[in-house]
């Protein structure tokens, strides 16, 4: 008999029923949250996973997952896992071609759907799929279309039936079989298919365990980020494994409220969520009185400006009584760690955090990685790095200064693209990130871009756009930068203005470029060149940026210029913006950039 602890269905199973809480995790419906307890939880991914069986899904099958976060989710996931089936999460919002496309690759012989919108997305698709399993929604059922509860009841009857299909289910899953394909949509080019393991997933949730503990009497999470979204899958099940409570946000827009009314000790963001939730922090002090602004004005920049590891003094206690003591009411009062991951976060609003008493970790990994390479901890947290190699990872930098990493995390592959898989993890196991960065003497790891987008300008000069970038957003009024820079004879700027933030004039359109004139009605031009001064001042000569074309409202997921994890993606961008683009350079006289 395999080692069936060593299977996420097995290890999930042995936290919970152990701890039989009331409380595994809950979601929040017009405005009150909804809990189930383990055995509730327990029961429903057994009896989930013996309605599939019954309903002829067989071992090895996939079961894609369209649905935002929930306790259902997770019942899907470990369900189909358990039956021996390798799930496949998909964002709701991914854009159409990749949804077809994922459809097709994965061979999905069944989909759980939440939503009318989740439904709505694989209508198209009906054809193609054997079995649609539905929660939330209002449609005719039939023997292709079952609901999730009809699910459940089917494997109740047969778990009544044949007692043993249960245990059964559990002892033959092997450790090392795909328990799910994970689709990246990276910034450029057709989704890959990443094959995890068991054994993967599992490695991670051990070595989480060591570099966070958890306390299943105080701690309390917080999930806002997708599901299908393999951090935040990860972290979930860590904390299932740790007997941790897991409480799901219900509308990204609520998670201010959420923080207020779960109170929790842990969380994991992306770091455009912490940037946003600074933005209504720092909002929230300039519409005090006169004096109250102006002393919370002094704490912001003191938080900005000092290193947290500095010995205090009686200014620092006094911004905090009067101001960060405040913030963090806002956030719950009760965090004890956030971990932030999926993008670059920017080393003054990290320093700013942990200088108002938000304990913030930066981690970096990818998806092929499942997902954790490096992460600060607690001891162990260093502003401008992303921490120290994950316990069980290796991690090394070759000659070229490209990231390598190995260990019982390496993805199996990509699901039917064996060359692809070869192109990236070589002969010794070595997994080729793409990223560019270093060790510290300490052994703490620097990002220094991408491989492959390092900017190369017409004149043979190297740019790497992401810390430009991140300088430019720290203006209030931007909310996504691109730099524009490959065979570019200067490097230029496209700059997302936030509607929110600079207002509007009339015929204002979201998607619009905002002419110099627009820009002056607004009030903002002058601003604009400030923080575009600011952040040449630190650039070398040939990095500067000479030039910037305004664009009125937010890049998307579905018009594809973000990736769900909120990456930019620069082809679809230049594609979208290219007369912009143009415009820029031939104003400069030369319209071909060469």
């Amino acid at each position: 008999m395999r080692n069936t602890t060593e299977t996420l269905p097995h290890s999930v199973e042995l936290t919970l029923r152990s701890n039989d809480a009331s409380r595994v995790a809950s979601e929040r419906h017009d405005g009150r949250w909804e809990s189930v307890s383990s055995n509730e939880f327990l029961d429903e991914v057994q009896h989930f996973a013996a309605g599939l069986l019954q309903l002829g899904i067989h071992k090895g099958d996939t079961v894609g997952i369209i649905a935002n976060s929930s306790p259902r989710w997770l019942v899907v996931d470990l369900g189909s896992m358990a039956a021996g089936c390798a799930t496949v999460p998909v964002f709701v919002n991914v854009a159409e071609d990749n949804l077809a496309y994922e459809i097709e690759d994965s061979g999905m012989r069944a989909v759980f759907v939440d939503g009318p919108v989740a439904y709505a997305r694989v209508q198209p698709h009906l054809g193609r799929l054997g079995l649609v399993i539905s929660a939330n929604v209002d449609s005719d059922r039939s023997e292709h279309h079952l609901s999730y509860q009809d699910v459940i009841d089917i494997g109740r009857a047969r778990a009544d039936t044949d007692p043993q299909v249960l245990e059964c289910m559990l002892e033959d899953l092997d450790p090392n079989a795909i328990a799910t394909i994970i689709y990246t949509s990276g910034s450029s080019g057709s989704p890959k298919g990443v094959e995890l393991s068991h054994a993967n997933l599992l490695s991670q949730i051990r070595a989480s365990g060591q570099r966070f503990p958890m306390d299943p009497s105080e701690d309390v999470a917080l999930s806002c980020l997708p599901l299908a979204h393999v951090f935040e899958r990860m972290v979930v099940y860590f904390y299932l494994c740790s007997g941790v409570p897991v409480c799901f946000v219900d509308d990204i827009q609520n998670v201010g409220t959420c923080l207020k009314e779960v109170r929790p000790t842990t969380m994991t963001m992306v770091p455009r969520l912490l940037e946003k939730l600074y933005g209504k922090l720092r909002d929230g002090a300039e519409a005090k009185p006169l004096l109250k602004r102006l002393i919370a004005r002094w704490a912001i920049r003191r938080a900005f400006r000092l290193d947290p590891d500095r010995a205090q003094d009686w200014r620092d206690r006094l911004a905090d009584k009067l101001v960060y003591s405040q913030f963090r009411l806002g956030l719950g009062n009760r965090f004890r760690r956030v971990i932030a991951g999926g993008a670059a976060l920017a080393p003054k609003l990290h320093r700013f955090y942990l200088n108002i008493g938000l304990p913030v970790y930066q981690g970096y990994g990818l998806t092929e990685a499942a997902p954790v390479l490096a992460t600060n901890y607690p001891g162990h947290n260093k502003i401008g790095t992303v921490g120290q190699p994950f316990p069980g990872v290796d991690v090394k930098v070759d000659e070229s200064g490209e990231i390598l990493a190995r260990g019982e995390n390496i993805m199996l592959g990509y699901h039917h693209a064996l060359q692809a898989t070869r192109e990236v993890i070589d002969e010794k196991g070595w997994l080729h990130t793409g990223d560019l960065g270093h060790l510290d003497r300490e052994g703490f790891l620097v990002i220094d871009g991408r491989v492959k987008e390092l900017l190369k300008t017409s004149n043979g000069k190297y740019v790497s756009p992401v810390p430009i970038e991140l300088a430019l957003i720290e203006s209030r009024l931007v909310d996504t930068a691109m730099v524009v820079a490959e065979g570019k004879p200067f490097v230029s700027a496209l700059l997302f203005l936030d509607p929110a933030s600079v207002g509007c004039v009339d015929g204002c359109v979201e998607g619009e470029t905002l002419e110099r004139d627009a820009l002056m009605r607004l009030g903002i031009a002058n601003r604009l060149d400030a923080r575009i001064a600011k952040v040449n001042e630190h650039l070398n000569a040939w990095e500067r940026i000479r030039d910037y074309r305004c664009i009125y409202g937010l890049p998307s997921i579905e018009r594809e210029e973000l990736t769900p994890t909120m990456k930019i993606r620069r082809h679809v961008v230049e594609g979208r913006y290219q007369a912009e683009i143009n415009a820029i350079y031939s104003s400069h006289g030369n319209i071909m950039g060469v």
